[in-house]
């Protein structure tokens, strides 16, 4: 015991100023972010996520320290002199110090969260994700360098080991994915840009915001391989110390180790939000236009599905669709171009031809079926797209969106101002449904009842399966779910259902209707880049609504409050028939004006909403729409009567399309204006 003493004082004498330097700047980094993201932002996610320069220079700190101190070992006779000239004691100290440090380092913040964490909700999950964050993010990284300074040190007494380290640095740690790649860039290397993406042990992407719907992924078997690897150089570098060419081939085995870890991918299947290729590719198929097929090719009724899921490597679906009161030997059903059809057969086994064309699919019966329905077996694979993916434990597939075959006369999307609009294909009554679910995990919230593990049952008007980085709160009937890390903002999050519920009934009382809250509440983020809450991405079914907001200070636009005027009549409403450009326009139009005229914010506070919103359907309104709007405007939203919005509506849903002129008739009969306004 005494000699450890010495050994330790020994230690931190000759290294005081770099591990008292060192250390207090990686905390005084940490409690920077820590202000700015997680005290004033209320941001807990991106407060890890954009650790990434901290992680960075924690590893240029340890792999220097290390370096640094089995350096000092090889020269300081006083060290050897302690335990009697045995030097493999010495080693075996200095790497246990280091790792420590480390440890005691992550620990030190992982307290300070943890606490941070309880004091603010002692009920909070986001403590778990955390921890594994610190260990798998900062903690392996930390000790990675510690090793590979310390072999290096143990191995080589050239000045150039300084310079290689600091490639080896630059290599494996956040800073390759914005400097080293830009030098590969240049020259068109993609493998070399792909091997330093995959040798990253940091922060897989430095400019990546933290999504509250993913959380954090790790990838546990390939950080600990390495460093098991450096393990084994370390123990063979004691015993070959004073081998020269050995010493030699100890470094080789790093250099090499890390060359084979470039080589292997991160097991990774969340989707990447930030995918640009992804989104282009999208944004060109749908910037086509598509024939969809003949009107009288869906004109049959779904009497129900049985739907089965697997989602293992892949996300596999077959669905058994049951038509009756067919009339053509062809048949046309819509399904999101990004599930692939494998096959399509009947009940019988037998396969029929078919043909998938974007969002479409036609169905070949070879003669006309003499029976009053016919059952179709669709199997398929896809990964969802980017706003509703389907890849292992990640899902987001409400049941408006075109995940299961469908008899509606849409596509599934379409582009307004380059941004995708998804159009809801629910059906337009309740039928049977039964789900087998087999995969990643449990769903967190399957809109059927659950009638044993893995399989449900029930009357909907289709089929909702979520699951991600979700927790769920009961407040006597009704279920809260919504991502972890928004623990934070449960009082907001309570404040922003009480104000709807109120919107909702001043809502019910223009339109005579009767909607309310279902007993589940699902709130979401956008899902992906080209998301976003101006045009209001809401859903709801008789069992459930779905509400896409943004509480989070560091990255929300505006009170949440202030949103939930224009989210209503999306929510409730039939829209499916807002499924073109044009028509989405005329009902964005209607849907500003009204949210405008249902809201009790000052009038400033969402006049931009309200200006953005109108700028970007105008350039889809005919002249005459253009005059009517200018006029329309000119009168203070809130001096509107309700029948106005009543009647409006009814326009927007009849088959008339001369929307605009109805609108000027309204307005006419309405008194709001005058003949010679016009």
């Amino acid at each position: 015991m005494k000699t450890i003493k010495i050994l330790i004082a020994t230690t931190l004498k000759l290294h005081r100023y770099l591990l008292s330097i060192g250390l207090m700047l990686l905390y005084a980094y940490a409690g920077l972010i820590n202000y700015a993201l997680m005290f004033k932002g209320k941001d807990v996610g991106d407060a890890l996520q954009l650790s990434s320069f901290l992680i960075q220079s924690g590893m240029l700190f340890f792999i220097l320290l290390g370096f640094r101190i089995a350096r000092k070992t090889t020269v300081e006779e006083t060290l050897q002199q302690i335990v009697k000239r045995k030097i493999t004691a010495i080693h075996l100290f200095n790497v246990v110090f280091l790792l420590f440090i480390a440890i005691f380092y992550v620990l030190t913040m992982m307290a300070f969260n943890l606490i941070y964490y309880y004091w603010m909700d002692p009920y909070n999950s986001f403590g778990l994700e955390s921890s594994l964050f610190l260990i798998n993010y900062w903690l392996l990284p930390f000790c990675t360098s510690s090793l590979i300074g310390y072999i290096f040190g143990m191995n080589s007494s050239n000045k150039i080991a300084y310079a290689l380290l600091l490639i080896i640095w630059a290599s494996i740690s956040p800073a390759n994915l914005n400097f080293l790649r830009e030098l590969f860039a240049n020259t068109q290397l993609q493998e070399a840009m792909e091997w330093l993406k995959n040798l990253n042990f940091g922060v897989y992407n430095l400019s990546d915001l933290y999504h509250p719907f993913y959380g954090f992924e790790f990838d546990w078997l390939k950080k600990i391989g390495l460093l098991l690897l450096l393990v084994f150089v370390y123990v063979l570098s004691i015993f070959t110390v004073n081998i020269k060419c050995l010493r030699r081939f100890n470094l080789v085995m790093i250099i090499l180790g890390l060359i084979l870890f470039g080589s292997m991918p991160y097991d990774f299947v969340k989707p990447k939000i930030y995918d640009v290729k992804t989104l282009v590719q999208e944004y060109i198929s749908y910037s086509k236009k598509e024939n969809i097929p003949k009107a009288n090719l869906f004109e049959y009724d779904i009497e129900g599905m049985d739907v089965k899921v697997e989602n293992f490597d892949h996300f596999n679906v077959s669905v058994d669709v049951r038509v009756t009161k067919f009339k053509k030997t062809e048949l046309a059903f819509t399904l999101y171009r990004g599930f692939r059809i494998n096959k399509i057969m009947l009940s019988s086994g037998r396969e029929v031809p078919f043909v998938q064309k974007g969002d479409h699919i036609i169905v070949k019966l070879s003669e006309k079926l003499n029976m009053d329905s016919v059952t179709l077996t669709f199997t398929y694979s896809g990964k969802g797209s980017l706003s509703n993916p389907a890849m292992g434990k990640y899902i987001y597939l409400p049941s408006d969106f075109g995940w299961l075959p469908s008899n509606q006369p849409y596509a599934v999307r379409f582009l307004f101002n380059d941004e995708f609009i998804t159009s809801s294909l629910k059906n337009k009554n309740k039928i049977k449904y039964t789900l087998s679910y087999k995969g990643i995990g449990k769903p967190t919230f399957v809109n059927l009842p659950k009638t044993s593990d893995g399989k449900y049952a029930g009357n909907t008007t289709g089929i909702t399966l979520i699951s991600g980085d979700l927790v769920h709160v009961k407040r006597d009937k009704r279920t809260m779910y919504y991502p972890v890390s928004w623990f934070l903002y449960k009082e907001e999050l309570e404040s922003y259902l009480n104000e709807y519920q109120k919107v909702l009934e001043k809502y019910n009382g223009i339109f005579k209707t009767n909607y309310k809250l279902p007993n589940n509440i699902i709130l979401l983020p956008n899902m992906d880049i080209n998301d976003t809450y101006i045009y209001i991405n809401s859903f709801s079914d008789s069992d459930h609504i779905i509400l896409q907001i943004n509480p989070v200070e560091f990255t929300k636009k505006m009170p949440i409050n202030h949103l939930v005027p224009y989210q209503i009549d999306r929510t409730f409403s039939t829209n499916n028939t807002f499924n073109n450009p044009k028509k989405f326009a005329n009902w964005f139009i209607y849907n500003s004006l009204l949210g405008s005229y249902l809201s009790d914010k000052p009038k400033d506070s969402i006049q931009a909403l309200k200006d953005y919103q109108m700028y970007l359907a105008e350039s889809y309104l005919d002249e005459k729409g253009k005059v009517i709007l200018a006029q329309l405007l000119k009168i203070d939203e809130k001096k509107l009567p309700d029948e106005l919005f009543v009647r409006w509506k009814d326009i927007l849903l009849d088959e008339d399309k001369n929307d605009w002129k109805q609108i000027e008739k309204t307005l006419l009969q309405l008194g709001l204006l005058k003949e010679n306004d016009l």
